[in-house]
């Protein structure tokens, strides 16, 4: 009996991924970096690639600062799955009580770029480090939540993760960001599209009419080139009838000026102060585009 139980621990010591599933992480080496299709690998992204735990992208919740109840995490991922059959929206939660980059938001773009979540999904960092709690966005959930949006949620949570309510803190944001996905894009942010991961101007239907008008504009001007033109005559009068009008006399009558004023006023909506405002955004270490924001705690 004491010969298994050595043997036990042995086994716990040696695989610590049968103990807890949620921090479960895997080596990244040059020989493989682990990197998934969507991003476009530079050397340059090296040290944030070999920094980044990598992670299996269906757990969804990476509690490396052991936060969480387990009966916590189980109803944190059951949230997470019905948020994403909700908006098609991936959503990763993580938790660390170390940060070995930048900053928050470093930690939480690299880590959901350089692990295989969908590149339409949002991840919600608690950082014990530095004492921050973060949102970062991607694909088109950058575009459902902007910056007005996210600092409300953001608000919303401040009491929470005060007060170390982590488990309530994800209920808050997940609830939110449902109804604001529900709200549809903000008017602020229907200029912008994803393209290969990165936030692009759309482009106006006005520039597609423009260029198909083009050959016929072409095509006309050498049909009138073709044909000669007729030749006219240098003096108008060439072209009046002699003695065809005579003038006899001639008033000018001033007869008044009216002038019409409308009041315009200022639209009070002015850019991110609004729910119908647009989002920063800024390009991950490996170019993917990212928006999002945090509080300190």
């Amino acid at each position: 009996m004491k010969k298994r139980l050595i043997i036990f621990t042995i086994v716990l010591y040696m695989f610590p991924i049968l103990v807890n599933a949620s921090t479960t992480t895997y080596e990244r080496t040059k020989d493989n970096l682990r990197i998934p299709d969507k991003v476009h690998y530079k050397n340059r992204m090296y040290n944030n690639v070999i920094s980044t735990p990598a992670v299996n992208t269906e757990e969804k919740i990476y509690d490396f600062a052991d936060l969480f109840t387990d009966e916590e995490e189980k109803e944190i991922y059951s949230t997470i799955m019905n948020y994403k059959n909700s908006t098609n929206l991936d959503l990763a939660i993580v938790t660390i009580d170390h940060n070995n980059k930048e900053s928050a938001m470093v930690y939480a773009d690299d880590f959901y770029d350089y692990n295989d979540f969908d590149i339409n999904g949002s991840l919600y960092l608690i950082d014990m480090d530095t004492r921050e709690f973060y949102i970062s966005t991607s694909g088109t959930a950058l575009l459902y939540y902007n910056d007005y949006r996210i600092e409300n949620t953001l608000s919303s949570m401040d009491y929470s993760m005060i007060n170390g309510n982590y488990k309530e803190s994800v209920d808050i944001l997940t609830t939110n960001l449902i109804n604001y996905y529900n709200r549809g894009i903000p008017s602020g942010n229907s200029k912008y599209e994803i393209v290969d991961g990165k936030v692009v101007y759309k482009t106006p239907y006005i520039v597609f009419i423009i260029i198909s008008l083009i050959p016929a504009v072409i095509i006309t001007i050498a049909y009138a080139n073709r044909n000669k033109p007729v030749k006219l005559d240098k003096y108008s009068y060439d072209y009046l009838v002699k003695n065809g009008i005579s003038i006899t006399n001639r008033i000018d009558k001033y007869i008044n000026t009216t002038t019409v004023s409308h009041y315009s006023p200022i639209s009070s909506d002015s850019g991110g102060s609004s729910s119908g405002g647009g989002s920063s955004f800024h390009s991950g270490s490996s170019g993917i585009s990212h928006g999002g924001g945090g509080h300190h705690f």
